[in-house]
This record gives structure tokens, C-alpha cells and sequence, in this order.
């Protein structure tokens, strides 16, 4: 029996992180073909070791807290297949061990713009 993803263009964000890794992964194994968001070429390339030599996984560097980056992914998974049929938001994180009242102005942007940001702008 065909998988549901066979030949889906599925746009990751956070394709490299510990989730992310995983992900995309499966779906390139339930034959999806993936455009994968990295920041670190380095994390891309250990992706890549991660998943094995495979055609069906593009790489797009970008930010996906940025409007040019989540703007540049589209464009790039729309020239490469022509199409999405899925995106999936898994950019995100968190730093933890402190109260609201000692989470400092610049740790609440950064978690914000990670985490709600990057989902706005992506689906965008």
C-alpha cells in the first residue's frame, strides 16, 4: 500500500533540531519530498548524514523568525516542486529555570518570536 505522503512536498521550519531531525526523517522514509528551513549549515549537513543520500530532501537557509526568510523558503519550495502540500511549524524552543516576574524583556522576545513569530510568518 502507497503512503498518504508518497510524492508530497511537505516545507519543514526547525528541520534540524531534535524533533525536526526526526520528522523529516519519517516523512522522506513515507516517500515525501522535503524542503528542510536551516539556520546552521553545519546542522543541515549532520540532517543530511542523519537521513541518508536522498533526492528528495532540498535545503533552504533561512530564518524562520524573519519575513524574508519565511517568504524565501515559499519561493524556493515553489520553484524547486511547483507546490506545497504541507507545512509543518516545528521552529521553536524555550529557556527554562526561571519565574515570569525573572524572565528578562529579551528572553520573552526571543521565546515570542520563536515560537508564535515564526508560525505567523510561515503560513503567512
Amino acid at each position: 500500500m502507497d503512503s498518504l505522503l508518497d510524492g508530497r512536498v511537505v516545507v519543514i521550519t526547525g528541520a534540524t533540531g531534535a524533533l525536526g531531525t526526526v520528522v523529516t526523517r519519517r516523512l522522506l522514509l513515507e516517500g515525501a519530498r522535503v524542503v528542510a528551513m536551516y539556520r546552521s549549515e553545519k546542522k543541515y549537513g549532520l540532517l543530511r548524514e542523519y537521513v541518508g543520500e536522498t533526492n528528495k530532501l532540498s535545503g533552504y537557509q533561512g530564518d524562520a523568525t524573519s519575513q524574508v526568510g519565511c517568504f524565501g523558503l515559499v519561493e524556493f519550495a515553489l520553484k524547486e516542486y511547483g507546490h506545497v502540500d504541507v507545512l509543518l511549524n516545528i521552529a521553536g524552543g524555550y529557556r527554562g529555570g526561571f519565574t515570569l516576574a525573572e524572565t528578562s524583556v529579551g528572553d520573552w522576545d526571543w521565546l515570542m518570536n520563536l515560537n508564535l513569530r515564526s508560525v505567523y510568518l510561515s503560513c503567512r
